[in-house]
């Protein structure tokens, strides 16, 4: 018996762990979701910026056609 309930108390400790645990994940969901916006802006910054330099390195090439 006082091993049974011994099991019973090492099982009942996992779970309070698990609520204990699960505000602070939903936190860091929160954290995540901003740090993923951040990301996708730098993300599409960067983006942006290669494909205008894609843009001008093609305008240039015809330019230089053009000249020729």
């Amino acid at each position: 018996m006082p091993c049974q309930s011994k099991l019973g108390v090492i099982r009942q400790v996992p779970p309070k762990l698990k609520g204990g645990k699960a505000p602070k994940k939903r936190e860091q969901k929160k954290r995540k979701k901003y740090a993923i916006t951040l990301m996708d802006i730098i993300f599409y910054f960067f983006f942006i910026l290669i494909m205008s330099v894609v843009v001008f390195g093609a305008y240039a090439h015809i330019s230089i056609y053009y000249l020729k």
